[in-house]
């Protein structure tokens, strides 16, 4: 069976409780579309719990990016350090901004961490790809955080820049496939409308599957469509 999960911004015991409800397998693929850090309260176990499951397959976010290039900066800080004296000026903006998309959580949690557990997560960050491709049922499915920025049908995926997957929002009103339905979360649904009998947003061979700002948490199974959600 093949797993689609929404952003999870930290909600790790309702990410435990919506793998019980799904009862996934070792033999199941589960696609994460981005947004793994930051906000919710435990970011850095969420983390840890991910980089062990093989059958798990992240996709960046731009809280996971941000999280990437700033926690790499802190590898040998103290938890009690000063991080302004690891930031170059031109990083400083960075992580201010960071810092205002509930950054804070992760950095604090992070710096609990002894250095190899600290390189566990960074390593595990930067190996989330930036799209993930799949075929379930004869339906292909292109998986992005965002949406693709500059698209052209007769573009390579691989011809893209993170930038352009990464913090570009979907157009919703366009078919971008004709032969491929494009999967996204970072567009909440509340904010495109509920497909008819779906929880997600279900049109122009898109599905997205952003529930957060509903206090929810989201999958889609894609060989039947069944849909599971844990409230946080």
């Amino acid at each position: 069976m093949t797993y689609l999960i929404s952003s999870l911004y930290g909600q790790y015991e309702a990410f435990i409780k919506l793998m019980d409800k799904i009862n996934l397998k070792g033999t199941d693929n589960l696609y994460l579309l981005g947004d793994v850090a930051d906000i919710g309260p435990q970011p850095i176990k969420l983390l840890q719990d991910l980089a062990c499951r093989a059958n798990v397959y992240p996709i960046l976010g731009e809280h996971d990016y941000f999280a990437y290039k700033m926690l790499s900066k802190f590898m040998d800080m103290p938890a009690d350090g000063d991080v302004m004296k690891y930031l170059s000026p031109s990083e400083e903006e960075m992580f201010d901004e960071w810092m205002s998309m509930g950054g804070n959580i992760t950095l604090k949690q992070f710096l609990q961490l002894d250095e190899f557990d600290r390189e566990d997560i960074i390593d595990y960050l930067s190996e989330f790809s930036i799209y993930e491709e799949t075929t379930v049922d004869g339906v292909n499915y292109v998986m992005v955080h965002a949406g693709i920025k500059d698209f052209s049908p007769d573009k390579d995926m691989d011809d893209y820049s993170f930038d352009q997957i990464i913090f570009e929002p979907a157009d919703y009103s366009k078919v971008y496939f004709a032969d491929k339905v494009l999967v996204t979360a970072h567009t909440p649904v509340a904010d495109l409308g509920h497909s008819e009998k779906s929880l997600f947003y279900k049109e122009n061979n898109h599905i997205c599957v952003n529930l957060i700002p509903d206090n929810k948490i989201a999958a889609i199974r894609l060989n039947d469509g069944k849909e599971y959600t844990i409230n946080f």
